[in-house]
């Protein structure tokens, strides 16, 4: 991607997305594991990437490359900033939910000794973003990714 489409591509996502996406993005961009043109794509790319990885986490390839990605999420201290004082979109929280079971799902395979990271660091942030929004809320979210899965084959 040029440097200019790259531009607008940000661009597109802090409209679309707001601003925990596009840290996120501009980020994971900085790896060149995976390549994504659009906001779908990229949250289509992540969850594959993830997810290939994650079945080959013997590999230690997939493995340090897993390890980049999380080391590319924001902070824990700097996630609960996000989801306590900026008002999200259904968008963005799927990002959200997305970077909080990855590192739950990754901490559970790979973590030790046992469950460290997870009990200090994934499980209070889960708990502050399922406590700051409603089963409503809940609901559209699982449904938007379910509709998104569907639709783009990801």
């Amino acid at each position: 991607m040029a440097e200019e489409e790259e531009s607008d591509y940000a661009q597109n996502t802090l409209s679309s997305y707001r601003p925990f996406s596009v840290i996120l993005y501009s980020r994971v961009k900085k790896l060149n594991l995976f390549f994504a043109d659009s906001d779908d794509d990229f949250l289509c790319s992540l969850a594959n990437f993830y997810t290939e990885n994650i079945h080959n986490i013997q590999n230690e390839r997939s493995l340090n490359n897993l390890k980049d990605l999380i080391n590319q999420f924001p902070l824990t201290p700097k996630l609960f900033k996000l989801i306590k004082h900026y008002n999200q979109t259904v968008k963005e929280m799927i990002f959200f939910k997305l970077v909080i079971d990855i590192m739950e799902n990754f901490y559970k395979k790979t973590e030790q000794p046992i469950f460290t990271k997870l009990r200090g660091q994934v499980l209070p942030l889960a708990i502050n973003f399922y406590t700051s929004i409603n089963e409503l809320v809940i609901q559209n979210i699982n449904r938007i990714i379910k509709l998104h899965v569907n639709e783009s084959n990801c």
